[in-house]
C-alpha cells in the first residue's frame, strides 16, 4: 500500500518541467572540475523560483509540491547554480569545441584541434605581451602606455519580480572596465 504522504510522479514531474524552463548556461573555464554544473540569473533563487513555480501551478490547476519538496528536488537533482562563475567563455574556443565534438573526419578533426591550440597559443602570447607592456610602463622614463579593456559584467534588465519575466530572454546592459 503506498505511503499517504507520497507525492506521484506527475506532480514531481511539474517541478522538474519547472526549473528546467529557465535559461541556464555552462561555463567554459568551470568545465573541467565540474562538466556538468549549470548556471542560471544571479537574480534568481530557490525561493523566487518556488514562488513562480507556485503561480505555475494556479494557472494550470496543479497542486504544488511544498517549498522543501521542491528545494529538495532543485539541490539533488540538478547541477544548477545562481551566481554567475568569475569566468566566462570565448567564443572561438567554443565554436572549436563544438566543431571537434561534431566531427567525424579524422583528418578535419586534427585540423580543428590544430587551428585550436593555435588560438590558445596566440591568446597567451597576447598576454605575455600586455604583461610585459604592463611592466615597461611603469618604468619611469618609459614612453610605453599600456590600456586593457575588459568585459566586467553583463547587467540582465529589466529586474522584473513578474512571473512571465523570469522565463523570457533578458536584454543586457555590458558593463566594459578600461584599465
Amino acid at each position: 500500500q503506498p505511503s499517504a504522504n507520497k507525492i506521484d510522479d506527475a506532480r514531481l514531474q511539474i517541478v522538474r518541467n519547472h526549473i528546467e524552463s529557465f535559461p541556464a548556461y555552462q561555463s567554459h573555464y568551470t568545465r573541467a572540475h565540474n562538466p556538468d554544473r549549470k548556471y542560471s540569473s544571479e537574480y534568481l533563487n530557490i525561493r523566487t523560483l518556488f514562488n513562480l513555480y507556485k503561480v505555475h501551478c494556479d494557472n494550470i490547476n496543479a497542486v504544488p509540491v511544498s517549498e522543501s519538496k521542491y528545494r529538495y528536488i532543485f539541490n539533488y537533482e540538478f547541477n544548477l547554480h545562481f551566481h554567475t562563475p568569475h569566468k566566462d567563455t570565448c567564443a572561438k574556443c567554443d565554436i572549436f569545441k563544438i566543431k571537434i565534438a561534431g566531427c567525424e573526419d579524422p583528418q578535419k578533426k586534427l585540423e580543428l584541434e590544430t587551428s585550436k591550440e593555435l588560438h590558445l597559443r596566440k591568446a597567451e602570447l597576447a598576454r605575455e605581451k600586455l604583461k610585459q607592456a604592463k611592466e615597461d610602463s611603469k618604468k619611469g622614463d618609459s614612453k610605453v602606455y599600456a590600456l586593457s579593456f575588459d568585459l566586467q559584467k553583463a547587467l540582465a534588465f529589466p529586474t522584473l519580480t513578474c512571473s512571465v519575466a523570469y522565463y523570457k530572454r533578458n536584454m543586457y546592459v555590458y558593463n566594459v572596465g578600461c584599465h
